[in-house]
């Protein structure tokens, strides 16, 4: 298809070329500012339509762009972590759950958690956790 596109070009400027030959031939008392005329509007016609044809293939390169970006995206890794002591088993986000639940229960909303910290003591078998910087703290069972 691009190969019928560049031949259909090349057609049109051989029929531009013409056509300021001829008018040039055709005479009137300033032949020299009609071929400069008509040439001038000649190659702002053909710059148009090269400046389309450029537009029509940058787009399709933007949107080839994006869909080999969105290829590229591959999906966050999300570890299941476990804890074992004594022959007893916690999952980790089992424990964050609980940490959660704990925290609701005395009267505050999850989504007021801006950060929180988990220490996992198994020999004593508890999790204790600080949420926003030590302004809440407390302990869960871990099994």
């Amino acid at each position: 298809m691009s190969s019928s596109k560049g031949s259909d070009k090349a057609a049109e400027e051989v029929k531009t070329e013409q056509q300021i030959e001829e008018a040039g031939k055709t005479g009137g008392k300033k032949p020299a500012e009609k071929k400069t005329a008509d040439a001038q509007a000649d190659a702002k016609a053909v710059q148009k339509k090269k400046e389309q044809a450029d537009t029509k293939t940058s787009s399709k390169k933007t949107v080839k762009k994006t869909t080999t970006a969105k290829k590229t995206e591959k999906p966050e890794l999300k570890p299941e972590v476990y804890i074992e002591y004594q022959g007893q088993q916690a999952q980790e986000a089992a424990v964050i759950e609980k940490v959660k639940a704990a925290y609701v229960s005395s009267g505050h909303r999850v989504t007021s958690i801006k950060n929180m910290q988990v220490y996992i003591k198994p020999e004593e078998f508890k999790a204790y956790y600080v949420i926003n910087n030590g302004k809440y703290t407390g302990e869960v069972f871990l099994f």
